[in-house]
């Protein structure tokens, strides 16, 4: 609102004519002043100001801070730092970063332990991916039959992620005649594929014949304490067909064919029914990720 000038002010300035009793001009023009100033006092106290009225012109703040209302509902304005300006995205935690999306800027969350940031090129939203080879072999669990006891079925959970999975089974015996052997899971454990068919026994020339096992580990009927080793590569590759390959020997490798999601568990069983057990009996599983 535009401010009005008075006229300069003299000594002895009457307020009221004396000739017709009215306010002299000067007056009349003094109370406007007032009361147009009493109207911008009272839109400020309202919070009626509205759009263009105010400027930056005169007004201050702390260096490095940002006017705003950090709250979820109107409010007043204060100052804001630069970390509670970005915290406006929303749901922001440790971890957490900040990227440019199709529509505005967005907030990727944390990912997991190991994960690596992933570029997926111009136009596309940046995001977490996991390494693959390199990083060397881990336990991701075992079985001791003197601490664990004698079991029907071993499965290792929790493989998401695993570019190859290691099996070792040492001075293991059965409870019934049959063959140790090694099913997979894509739910983490939830279930295992267990129908002939869902792999697959190709010859070396080529002709394939099913399965109900991913992986053996040594010749099927035997009771007595036996050691073997097998491995299943690729597993955390999604829409592929995975190899199960037995390290003991060079036959008996099969292919899972049931589905190509990435394998991230495996049971190991007696395909006799029995238990699994042996006095010293052992199994691992290693994982390279």
């Amino acid at each position: 609102m535009a401010s009005t000038q008075l006229s300069p002010l003299h000594h002895n300035v009457p307020i009221v004519d004396p000739e017709t009793g009215n306010p002299t001009p000067f007056f009349q023009q003094m109370i406007q002043q007032l009361l147009n100033e009493k109207g911008v006092t009272d839109d400020l106290a309202d919070g009626a100001i509205q759009p263009g009225t105010v400027t930056t012109s005169g007004l201050t703040a702390a260096a490095q801070r940002l006017l705003g209302n950090k709250e979820s509902t109107a409010g007043a304005i204060e100052e804001l730092t630069l970390s509670q300006a970005l915290d406006l995205i929303g749901s922001a935690a440790r971890g957490d970063l900040l990227f440019r999306g199709a529509a505005g800027w967005q907030r990727l969350a944390a990912g997991t332990s190991g994960q690596f940031l992933k570029t997926l090129g111009a136009g596309a939203d940046p995001a977490w991916d996991t390494a693959g080879g390199g990083s060397g072999w881990e336990l991701a669990g075992s079985w001791d039959q003197s601490i664990d006891g004698n079991k029907t079925n071993i499965d290792f959970t929790g493989l998401g992620g695993a570019q190859d999975i290691l099996l070792i089974v040492r001075n293991v015996t059965q409870s019934v005649s049959g063959q140790v052997a090694a099913r997979v899971s894509v739910d983490d454990g939830a279930s295992f594929f267990s129908t002939s068919g869902n792999y697959v026994i190709p010859t070396t020339a080529g002709v394939e014949s099913n399965s109900s096992a991913m992986l053996e580990f040594f010749t099927p009927g035997a009771t007595a304490a036996r050691t073997g080793a097998a491995m299943i590569q690729a597993a955390n590759v999604n829409g592929s067909l995975k190899a199960g390959l037995n390290i003991t020997s060079c036959a008996n490798h099969r292919i899972f064919v049931g589905s190509t999601s990435p394998i991230n568990a495996v049971r190991v069983y007696s395909s006799g029914d029995g238990t699994i057990g042996g006095a010293g009996g052992k199994i691992y599983c290693l994982v390279r990720r």
